[in-house]
């Protein structure tokens, strides 16, 4: 916890004389450090990367995909993404096989999860990216939530 000092004045009446009487005090408020251990990564440097590096790996692509998804939504939005594989596949240049594989890959990693309805079905073509790793916002309002 950082803690930072406040100074304040008042100005009161004196009740015996009637003067004006101005007061000073100081306020101790403890706040956090914020938001720690995060980076901005803009949509044109993922893709930069991947070409730049020659990134030939499906699942990284994917990946990154997906958090270029999220670099268009609201700030502190859930970060939910709806797509079919079709959609992923033509995006990514790539076979809809090769696409669910990937998939599969990164849900089973934990990096994407499946959205879920209050019973627990599966909304199909609907997926959130885990907040855990990747949002959009600062994560103290998340967690104020």
């Amino acid at each position: 916890m950082v803690k930072r000092v406040i100074h304040k004045s008042e100005e009161r009446v004196d009740s015996e004389t009637g003067e004006i009487v101005r007061t000073g005090y100081a306020i101790i408020v403890d706040r956090s450090k914020g938001d720690t251990n995060f980076v901005k990564v803009f949509k044109c440097f993922t893709q930069k990367v991947l070409d730049d590096l020659e990134i030939e790996s499906g699942k990284a692509k994917l990946l990154f995909w997906f958090i270029d998804q999220v670099q268009g939504m609201r700030i502190n939005q859930e970060p939910v993404i709806v797509a079919t594989v079709e959609m992923i596949s033509d995006d990514l240049g790539c076979a809809e096989i090769s696409a669910r594989k990937w998939l599969a890959v990164l849900i089973e990693k934990g990096y994407v999860k499946k959205c879920l309805t209050p019973k627990g079905k599966v909304l199909h073509n609907m997926y959130i990216i885990n907040p855990g790793f990747v949002i959009k916002g600062k994560l103290s309002d998340i967690e104020n939530d």
